[in-house]
């Protein structure tokens, strides 16, 4: 009775044996390397987000803007040169698309012309003599405004993605003046009142036309703008009279600026909401 008992057992194990020998020779050879599940389905890899690279997107851009101009037409006989700061905002399409910009700046130049300014109230010479009986340190200066909407392309694409040759048409509003500074405030003949007549405040509509470098580096930290900028307003005088003449000046004028100008570039690329899916 041991005997067939132990013979049973005997053959109990080599059944074993034998399934577990199957068992092994039929898994996968990467289910036997360290460290790896023996599941005989491989799990499903997880799909990646691929995003569209960030020049692909649509852009924003801020320029910090200073321009230096020459003037001409009748801007010309009134004031030197004269430099322009401001600020710049553009809309970017993606790549060499079309850009849309907003642009507003602050006209100053050092150099005034007209030496007959203040007719009567002056001195042969054009001095001013204060309520003291001194002569008023009066100082003249160019000041005003440019505002103006572009539509612009980059025609010619050279240098990293968004980088290129780029022109620029414009429509907006000039007004430019003469600034009349008082230091000791002691005039009353140029009191605040009295200065809108001698000012010749000046605005109407502009066209501007540039033509410019644009620079937008890969790693975002050198972006700039370079370039020729050209400027003509149809302006006229908007004061009532002159008080150094008494009488109205209110012809047409042709106002020219033309210049170079250098902004620095913030861009801010926006987060698409678009992307791809891929599995590897």
């Amino acid at each position: 009775m041991m005997t067939n008992f132990s013979h049973r057992c005997n053959i109990i194990c080599f059944v074993i044996w034998i399934t577990a020998s199957l068992t092994v020779y039929s898994l996968p050879a990467s289910s036997m390397e360290p460290g790896v599940t023996s599941d005989i389905l491989p799990m499903p890899k997880k799909p990646r987000l691929l995003q569209y690279p960030p020049w692909k997107r649509p852009l924003w851009q801020v320029h910090t803007v200073y321009g230096l101009y020459s003037a001409g037409g009748d801007l010309g006989n009134r004031f030197g040169p004269s430099s322009m700061v401001g600020l710049e905002l553009q809309r970017q399409s993606p790549p060499n698309g079309w850009i849309w910009s907003l642009h507003g700046g602050h006209l100053f130049g050092a150099q005034v012309k007209e030496n007959s300014l203040f007719g009567a109230i002056a001195t042969a010479s054009g001095d001013i003599i204060t309520a003291n009986g001194v002569f008023e340190d009066y100082r003249l200066r160019q000041f005003g405004w440019f505002v103006e909407g572009r539509l612009g392309k980059i025609v010619f694409p050279m240098g990293p993605q968004g980088s290129g040759i780029r022109l620029d048409l414009g429509i907006g509003m000039l007004q430019h003046k003469i600034w009349i500074e008082t230091p000791n405030n002691n005039s009353p003949q140029l009191s605040s009142e009295y200065k809108r007549g001698y000012d010749r405040l000046c605005d109407g509509l502009s066209l501007s036309q540039s033509l410019t470098y644009h620079y937008l580096s890969a790693n975002r930290l050198i972006n700039f703008q370079v370039g020729v900028d050209l400027i003509q307003a149809f302006t006229r005088e908007r004061r009532s009279v002159r008080y150094d003449t008494g009488l109205r000046a209110h012809d047409a004028r042709r106002d020219l600026l033309d210049g170079l100008k250098f902004s620095w570039i913030l861009p801010i690329y926006e987060r698409s909401e678009k992307a791809d899916l891929y599995f590897d």
